[in-house]
């Protein structure tokens, strides 16, 4: 009897871990916040995917992209990996290997209703919140930066409606690109979004476009 119960409460506790998880991901809401970091011509491309404190940071440099796990700021898991170089484009293929124009039209039949569906529900499930963060610009012409500025200040009010926050900081003595922007979405049933993203993937028409593309 007393084996039996064990068993029971061994089987019950991953079952209602599962359940009650389940039920907190679908009831509370997800605030998922992405950072955008580009430094031109550094070449570097850092994004970072925030969920309360758990996040994931992407670098990508000419040589080589990270991956790290964060925990708050601390990097609690690192992984670096050499980038490849660019293979030359070779005469007479593409990179799906799709031999005419009919191919190309039964790919998009297959796929253009998943690609609504992932929309509808991300249309219904997501909530924009904001984007913020600063961006530094210089153009070859210190002309063409001026007037790329007071264009920006001639629309602020409309992104500020928007709730589009971004600074612009001119350069007008070279040419750069600096972006440092977040943006941030609330999900407001994440497990619907994640059942949806699911079904699409499991769907016949994008197993059937897998299948069509691969080698």
């Amino acid at each position: 009897m007393d084996l039996l119960l064990i068993l029971i409460f061994i089987i019950a506790c991953p079952v209602l871990i599962l359940l009650v998880a389940s039920l907190l991901f679908y009831l509370v809401p997800l605030h998922l916040t992405l950072f955008f970091v580009y430094q031109k011509p550094r070449q570097e491309t850092v994004i970072t995917i925030f969920w309360s404190v758990m996040g994931v940071r992407m670098t990508t440099e000419r040589d080589h992209r990270e991956t790290e796990i964060l925990l708050g700021k601390r990097v609690v898991f690192s992984r670096t990996r050499p980038r490849m170089q660019e293979e030359p484009e070779r005469v007479g293929t593409n990179l799906f290997d799709i031999r005419s124009m009919q191919d190309l039209v039964i790919l998009i039949r297959h796929v253009i209703a998943p690609i609504i569906d992932v929309g509808s529900a991300l249309y219904r499930e997501t909530t924009f919140e904001e984007v913020s963060g600063k961006v530094r610009i210089g153009l070859r012409d210190p002309v063409a930066t001026g007037m790329l500025y007071g264009g920006y200040w001639a629309t602020r009010f409309v992104l500020v409606a928007a709730r589009i926050y971004v600074e612009l900081e001119p350069v007008f003595d070279r040419e750069c690109l600096e972006l440092e922007l977040g943006v941030r979405f609330k999900v407001d049933h994440p497990l619907r979004l994640l059942i949806q993203g699911i079904q699409v993937l499991k769907s016949p028409q994008i197993r059937a476009v897998q299948s069509r593309l691969s080698p």
